[in-house]
């Protein structure tokens, strides 16, 4: 009997060695599934954290793409050569930067000249000095007609009372001064005159005032206080101001106050 008990209890013994030996093993395998998932769990964060420097690293190389891509090359017998080759290759692509900022190489091509105004083409009107040597003169070329005389008119937008006579010389003719004198008044235009002149001259010891009105825009070749001589050009005839066709308007004042008939009088001193 004693030793059937024997035989009994060693299976009993040997049952609870394997299964010790099983619940190690069991243990031995969750320590290692833990120690894996710590371990993957340690190399996703550092796949992060790369990921985030990669992106920061790429933000930042377009402005420095040049210095990476002479750092990255290879070393050469030309060091120097290659190296300035690179860079001019580098500049060329990307621009140059300096102090943050960009600077253009090339720069725009300068506009062409504008082309003359209408002043510079007026002034190649040709403004010949008359050809008398008298001290008083017409103050347009002979045989040119008078349009209007002076004295009273209707017309529509005119004045009551034309104070001077208008001369239907061509457009660009001369208009000389018709003594020697002093211009007292110069405009190129803006007001009833248009481009005008005034000049004050002493005629057999009295003062006298001659306006020269419409002329040609840019013909005017005086300003106050020129001195002119009698034939001296002072512009061009045209039709500037308030004028309906070319022509010059010219009025004599004598003793500088009330308007006189011009061509009565000219014709009384020039005999």
């Amino acid at each position: 009997m004693p030793a059937n008990h024997s035989r009994s209890v060693v299976p009993q013994r040997r049952g609870g060695i394997v299964v010790g030996r099983a619940a190690g093993s069991r243990a031995i395998a969750q320590r290692t599934t833990l120690t894996v998932m710590r371990g993957a769990r340690r190399g996703l964060a550092m796949v992060v954290v790369t990921l985030a420097f990669v992106s920061s690293i790429a933000f930042v190389v377009p402005n420095f793409e040049a210095s990476a891509s002479l750092s990255a090359a290879p070393s050469h017998p030309d060091g120097g050569a290659q190296v300035m080759s690179q860079l001019s290759s580098a500049i060329a692509v990307t621009g140059v930067i300096k102090d943050g900022y960009g600077v253009t190489s090339q720069p725009k091509p300068p506009p062409p000249p504008p082309p003359p105004s209408v002043f510079a083409v007026a002034r190649l009107v040709e403004l010949v000095p008359s050809s008398s040597s008298a001290s008083l003169q017409w103050p347009v070329p002979a045989g040119t007609k008078m349009s209007y005389g002076y004295g009273p008119r209707s017309c529509s937008g005119c004045s009551s009372f034309h104070e001077g006579a208008d001369f239907n010389a061509p457009s660009g003719s001369p208009v000389w001064s018709i003594a020697d004198g002093v211009v007292i008044k110069a405009s190129e235009g803006g007001g009833p005159y248009g481009v005008f002149a005034v000049v004050q001259h002493l005629i057999d010891g009295e003062v006298v005032t001659t306006l020269y009105a419409h002329m040609l825009t840019g013909s005017l070749a005086v300003g106050v206080g020129s001195t002119v001589a009698a034939g001296q050009p002072l512009g061009a005839v045209g039709c500037t101001g308030s004028c309906t066709g070319t022509h010059l308007h010219f009025e004599v004042h004598p003793g500088g106050g009330a308007s006189t008939d011009p061509v009565a009088w000219l014709n009384s001193k020039l005999g």
